[in-house]
């Protein structure tokens, strides 16, 4: 009988799941890194995360003649009409955001495309129902025995996300 392994629990963030799944759709779109997409929020921040995303990254081809070379591509950026032109100024900020995230020059330019925004989420969220005293009281006791204060509240976060929509 072979031996089997170890069952491991294993805490990983679903972020490295949704990863491996856009990965595929990725490629096809020159994103060699699927990162990016996930972290956008992040690099463009809150002014316009809701507003703009990013679309394609091309590179260039490599010449013949010196196969080993590189050079930074472009990236195209898909943004509401009304957040170009401001987006348009602060792009030496945003390639310099983006090639801080990839660690290395991995963009050279940014080319912005006036389109609507396809949002994920939906543009008119419901209005969340008030939790009752019961639940907030149960959320309160289950993330109590968490020491660290940013992964307490953002736990606690979730839980009143969840249970207000089953409410």
């Amino acid at each position: 009988m072979a031996p089997t392994k170890p069952y491991k629990k294993a805490n990983a963030p679903l972020a490295d799941f949704i990863i491996d799944a856009m990965r595929p759709a990725a490629r096809r779109r020159g994103f060699a890194a699927a990162d990016l997409v996930a972290v956008w929020p992040d690099l463009v921040g809150e002014r316009y995360a809701g507003a703009t995303l990013p679309e394609s990254l091309k590179f260039p081809r490599r010449s013949e003649a010196d196969p080993d070379s590189f050079e930074p591509g472009t990236l195209t950026i898909r943004c509401e009409g009304s957040l170009a032109i401001f987006l348009q100024h602060e792009t030496p900020q945003l390639v310099e955001r983006i090639n801080g995230f990839f660690g290395y020059q991995a963009v050279g330019a940014i080319r912005i495309l006036q389109r609507p925004v396809a949002v994920l989420q939906s543009a008119e969220k419901k209005p969340k129902k008030p939790l009752s005293p019961d639940d907030s009281a149960r959320i309160d006791t289950a993330v109590d025995g968490i020491a660290e204060d940013g992964l307490r509240e953002a736990l606690r976060k979730l839980g009143t996300g969840v249970v207000s929509r089953r409410t």
